[in-house]
């Protein structure tokens, strides 16, 4: 589940890497429409291995909508599933305003070794 500007960014890195990695990327513009995804993955048992988010969308941020997907994920109504952050407000506090579920906080724009941190993180690479 990524947002659709991380995602160009990924996948030009990835272009840049010449790395041939095998993934299916779903995009989701909002949280609403990552936790709607992740609904309609759940229901077709499509397994998504991580959550990568940006956290200023325009109707439900990154922050809330961690703590929205860690409480329904605490009630099993989706697989446990780790989830990735880009800020441009990186800072010491920063981590305070998410959920557990949020494995990691990258600085944006996104750079080539944060991208490879991330792909490893998802086990990737």
């Amino acid at each position: 589940m990524i947002r659709n500007s991380i995602k160009r960014v990924i996948l030009k890195q990835l272009k840049d890497l010449k790395k041939n990695i095998k993934c299916h990327i779903i995009e989701a513009c909002d949280g609403i429409e990552c936790i709607t995804a992740l609904y309609i993955a759940t229901t077709k048992q499509i397994k998504i291995d991580a959550v990568i988010s940006d956290e200023t969308m325009a109707y439900m941020n990154g922050s809330y909508s961690s703590k929205v997907l860690e409480s329904l994920m605490n009630q099993d109504k989706f697989a446990k599933t780790p989830m990735f952050v880009s800020s441009a407000l990186i800072n010491i506090e920063l981590k305070e305003i998410f959920s557990s579920i949020v494995v990691k906080i990258y600085s944006k724009p996104l750079d080539n070794s944060s991208v490879i941190d991330l792909l490893q993180h998802c086990k990737l690479i």
